[in-house]
Formats: structure tokens, C-alpha cells, sequence
């Protein structure tokens, strides 16, 4: 498949995005997804039950979406107005 990617730069040069053509995008969007959808392995259910449990019997040990970001805002020094996605 030949590319025609095109690159956007910033002001320093750095390149900040890629266009490329919508047959080379929907190539790699299948590639990356598939058609399957994988079963999650018992293991990491496991882990998932546990911590679920965790937090059942001490939800005083989390702190929620909100206060992470705070948390992080604070500590790196950004503006309460920075767009965090979430």
C-alpha cells in the first residue's frame, strides 16, 4: 500500500499530526481493532474481582476522577482551567 502521508507541524517544528489517505486509515483501524473481540483471561478478572472487593470494604482508600486531576493539576502547577479529557 503506498502512503501519502502529509505531517502538521507546530511552531517548533515537531510534528503534532499525520493525514493520511481514508483507505490506508480504514486498513490500519482494522488491523488494529479486528473483527474479534477478545475474551479477557481469567487472571485480569481475577484481579478485577479483588479490587472491586477492595474498594467495597474501604472506599475511603480512593479518591475519585475529580481529585485525581486536582491532585495532578496541583502538583505540576497547572490552572485549574487545563482540558483534562475525560
Amino acid at each position: 500500500m503506498e502512503s501519502a502521508v502529509q505531517y502538521i507541524k507546530d511552531f517548533q517544528g515537531n510534528d503534532i499530526l499525520a493525514v493520511l489517505p481514508i483507505e490506508e486509515y480504514r486498513f490500519l483501524r482494522e488491523r488494529a481493532i479486528g473483527d474479534e473481540e477478545e475474551e479477557i483471561p481469567e487472571a485480569h478478572k481475577h484481579i478485577l474481582d479483588e479490587r472491586i472487593e477492595k474498594y467495597k470494604n474501604h472506599p475511603e482508600d480512593f479518591i475519585t476522577y475529580e481529585e485525581l486531576k486536582r491532585s495532578i493539576r496541583d502538583e505540576l502547577g497547572i490552572q485549574s482551567n487545563f482540558p483534562f479529557r475525560g
